[in-house]
């Protein structure tokens, strides 16, 4: 939140380009991070185990 809230003063008041591109970057990094362990997670919890096809009577 640190960084949105520094590229929306940058954004709405002026200020140096620099740190606006540079809070931007990682905001995207840590956004296509997190998009591509949430695909890798949901891909995963796809597959079936035997367990999950016949599970126990008890």
């Amino acid at each position: 939140m640190t960084y949105t809230i520094d590229a929306f003063r940058i954004a709405i008041s002026g200020g140096p380009l620099d740190r606006l591109v540079a809070d931007l970057a990682l905001m995207g990094v840590l956004f296509a991070s997190s998009i591509g362990l949430l695909v890798a997670v949901i891909h995963r919890r796809r597959r079936f185990r035997p367990s999950d096809l016949r599970p126990g009577l008890g």
